[in-house]
């Protein structure tokens, strides 16, 4: 349904035989306007974090009870650490920690950035929990 908007002047999506979608080869070029179209249509919306240099992680935030600030998850898919990892989240905070398997408490840098908190994470191996208060 998200690529409902998309027509054959953007780019073609045609049907495959069990209900799917699929591009064909030379449908790649095409993706750029297609990607402007999503973007348009989206934006660029705080909705409340953004991941930099987050390739290969799975991202989760989430409230931590009382409002006593935010703790996102992270998860490594990659065979490598991820390394200098930025997290923008929406607020002003004045601490950040992780968590990871065998560390614990190792205080993150952060700083404000526009309506944002930028906290950087220099290096995660696996997985982690950051808390941001």
């Amino acid at each position: 349904q998200f690529f409902d908007f998309a027509d054959n002047g953007i780019v073609k999506f045609p049907p495959t035989s069990l209900g799917r979608i699929a591009m064909r080869s030379g449908d790649a070029d095409e993706l750029e306007a297609l990607y402007r179209r999503v973007e348009i249509t989206v934006g660029r919306t705080n909705f409340g974090m953004r991941v930099f240099n987050g390739v290969g992680l799975l991202s989760a935030p989430y409230v931590l009870p009382g409002n006593a600030g935010i703790l996102v998850l992270l998860a490594n898919y990659t065979d490598y650490p991820a390394e200098d990892i930025t997290l923008h989240i929406l607020g002003r905070w004045t601490k950040a920690t992780l968590d990871t398997p065998g560390r614990a408490g190792e205080s993150l840098m952060v700083y404000p950035v526009k309506e944002n908190t930028a906290i950087e994470i220099p290096k995660l191996f696996r997985m982690g929990a950051v808390r941001v208060q």
